[in-house]
């Protein structure tokens, strides 16, 4: 896992990245097999053996992180105020991140008409091209997991910034079967999303919208299993009215943080990043897994002079020196 967030300010952007990459492995837990050989037993006979079979065996394997280690580039300058970060495999198509964004920076360098494009644009080009190395990857090792980028612009003349979500899909050559299926999506940020962060981000969600992401999910879920049990079609346009009904949904609820930061100098945009990089890292130390947000800290900028890192980027002597 990792954590990546941008946290828009009134006159740029702050960018935070960790550089901990964590290796999983799949493995099956002693108390789920002893579950299964018990229900297995109750369903059989008496005196006849118990039988599992591969099928009920494969479900029992789970995906659990089994080690890190450090100094991984998770946050990258696209150009002058442009930046990428990511979270989710470490490399696509055998090759790293760092390298996918080194080449596609490098098909472009001599095009003077692609830097005039729009940033719509430039990141549908972006996503095209890490798309390209997805499906290669699908094709050399018929799977491909979970990977999310999130490019974020700052627009120096209306002192705006535009953030977009990229998500490179849990995929499989039967996937690829489909000429419809794309490995890629892409989405905007809301505008009301002044942070927008992904990886292990499960206490910032909760800290900045408190209850109301949980409610929607669980809407969601339930219409979607109504819909399916009953055969009833529902919309999207319902679940939205559900979520804007106050009898459903207490007014306070929908009142989340993030709606109130606004308006954020540079300074606090930083300190911000900051403190939800720290509320991640620290939770960790009173929880049973192992650590899987941490390393070297990069801290970077986007304002009217362009990108920068601020933290993080420098080589250090070492201590003993």
């Amino acid at each position: 896992m990792t954590f990546i967030a941008s946290v828009k300010a009134r006159n740029g952007v702050a960018l935070i990245a960790d550089s901990l990459v964590t290796t999983t492995k799949q493995i099956i837990e002693a108390n789920d097999y002893i579950n299964l050989v018990s229900r297995k037993a109750k369903e059989s006979k008496g005196g006849e053996a118990i039988v599992l079979s591969p099928q009920e065996i494969s479900t029992l394997f789970k995906r659990v992180p089994a080690f890190t280690k450090d100094y991984e580039d998770k946050l990258f300058e696209m150009d002058k105020y442009t930046a990428i970060s990511t979270a989710g495999s470490a490399e696509i198509n055998g090759k790293r991140i760092s390298q996918i964004i080194s080449e596609f920076k490098a098909s472009y360098a001599k095009d003077k008409s692609y830097i005039r494009k729009g940033i719509k644009s430039r990141v549908n080009m972006f996503g095209a091209f890490v798309e390209s190395e997805a499906k290669k990857h699908i094709k050399k090792y018929k799977t491909i997991d979970n990977t999310d980028f999130v490019i974020t612009h700052y627009d120096r003349k209306k002192c705006i910034t535009r953030i977009f979500k990229m998500y490179v899909l849990q995929s499989s050559k039967e996937s690829l079967k489909d000429s419809k299926y794309k490995v890629i999506e892409i989405r905007d940020a809301f505008e009301i999303e002044t942070v927008v962060c992904d990886g292990q981000n499960r206490l910032t969600e909760g800290l900045l919208y408190g209850d109301f992401l949980t409610i929607n999910m669980v809407i969601k879920n339930v219409l979607a299993k109504v819909a399916q049990d009953f055969n009833i079609p529902i919309d999207d346009t319902y679940k939205e009215k559900m979520l804007e009904n106050k009898d459903l949904i207490p007014w306070g609820v929908r009142e989340f943080l993030l709606a109130k930061l606004t308006n954020l100098s540079l300074q606090q945009a930083v300190d911000l990043a900051n403190l939800l990089m720290h509320i991640e890292l620290d939770i960790q130390k009173y929880t049973k897994e192992i650590p899987t947000v941490g390393g070297v800290i990069k801290l970077a900028i986007i304002d009217e002079d362009g990108f920068r890192f601020i933290a993080g980027n420098e080589i250090k002597v070492p201590n003993s020196l």
